[in-house]
């Protein structure tokens, strides 16, 4: 399965540590958190909303990574001794956001007096790190519905709301986002999705996804890995 671009939630006592070192700010709909190959100097813990990630490909397109939301930090590089030279990607809020904001500076202080908190943040980093390459590297493989069913998995586990019935992915996700992360044209994308809600596996509603038949999606998904 291709992932999508989704730092693994913090640990509880991260996120206090983040909120506690952190001040708080807001960000409207299409405000710029961090943009990619500019000096991480600042990092953000999200409390509400959701922001899209975006990089740069070989070619010079702007591809779209994924989401993330609440309870995920952006711009980790930031926090780090050794990698906090340049962001990776670029974030931009896709709703309005609510954020804890900490500088370089005064996270690498604080890590000082934190070891064991800093370590669980440089393991995120790290995880983050390998989930772009994996990514960027990747978005060719498979078929596309393979692909596209890895993405909806991804994001109906990272930002879904469970239901009776299905699983509401939060963020809107519109099928030129799908189209862009899974690097295809909005035609084939849209044509994949409503293929599968003729079929009942989802459902969408003004760039609202559902997703209805998780085990058939997952089948979808893991055919790639067989081929």
């Amino acid at each position: 399965m291709v992932p999508s671009y989704t730092v693994e939630r913090v640990p509880d006592e991260v996120a206090e540590y983040c909120q506690r070192i952190g001040r708080p700010m807001i960000a409207d709909t299409g405000d710029v958190l961090v943009r990619e190959g500019e000096p991480a100097t600042t990092a953000y813990y999200v409390k509400r909303g959701y922001a899209k990630v975006f990089s740069t490909t070989p070619s010079g397109q702007q591809r779209l990574l994924g989401f993330i939301g609440p309870q995920d930090v952006i711009g980790l590089g930031a926090a780090h001794a050794a990698l906090g030279e340049a962001y990776l990607a670029t974030a931009v809020a896709a709703t309005h956001m609510e954020l804890q904001m900490w500088k370089r500076e005064f996270a690498l202080s604080s890590a000082e007096h934190h070891p064991e908190l800093q370590q669980m943040l440089d393991g995120l980093l790290t995880r983050s790190l390998h989930i772009i390459v994996t990514r960027i590297h990747t978005v060719s493989g498979g078929r596309v519905p393979e692909r596209v069913a890895g993405v909806l998995l991804e994001l109906a586990e990272r930002h879904g709301k469970n239901d009776s019935g299905g699983i509401t992915l939060e963020p809107r996700v519109t099928r030129e986002d799908l189209a862009s992360m899974v690097g295809t044209t909005v035609f084939t994308a849209s044509r994949q999705l409503a293929g599968w809600e003729e079929a009942g596996i989802i459902e969408s509603h003004r760039g609202r996804i559902r997703v209805l038949q998780v085990e058939r999606l997952r089948e979808l998904a893991n055919a790639m890995e067989k081929n």
